[in-house]
């Protein structure tokens, strides 16, 4: 695979190709000491599983979003935005307001009144989280705090 070029300016020197480099850099990473990691998706999977992370730590930050999260992955707004949608399929913001709703779901089901789950699960306002949550639920959150009641 390699090819060496004689140094054109006359000066004795010789040149590796590029395949040699990268044959050599794959072969033996460590004499270059970097890491070769031939499996994108194992990037992408570890990078999901940081965002994972990321978003259950921090879900109940009402100031918590697309910027916040950025910022604290060292990335832009939109190289998350892009590379989230990209992975999942969905928008960043949705999957943190679907953790959210499943959060207050728990919340809710454990005996907290509704205001007290729309706040310590990140929504601002209850009104808002109420429609959100019947959105995806199909049920108030009374409703679903009736149907989940423990006899």
């Amino acid at each position: 695979h390699f090819v060496l070029v004689k140094n054109e300016a006359g000066n004795g020197e010789i040149k590796l190709s590029w395949p040699v480099a990268v044959d050599t850099l794959v072969e033996r990473p460590e004499k270059f000491n970097y890491k070769i990691d031939n499996d994108k998706d194992d990037n992408q999977q570890q990078w999901l599983i940081d965002v994972y992370r990321l978003v259950e730590q921090s879900y109940g930050d009402p100031t918590f979003g697309t910027s916040a999260a950025a910022k604290l992955l060292y990335t832009s707004e939109r190289n998350l935005q892009r590379k989230f949608k990209q992975i999942t399929q969905r928008s960043f913001m949705e999957y943190v307001t679907e953790i959210r709703l499943e959060k207050a779901c728990e919340m809710l089901i454990s005996g907290n009144k509704v205001a007290n789950a729309a706040f310590e699960s990140g929504f601002n306002d209850p009104s808002y989280f109420s429609k959100r949550f019947k959105r995806h639920y199909g049920l108030s959150p009374t409703q679903f705090v009736s149907e989940n009641e423990i006899l």
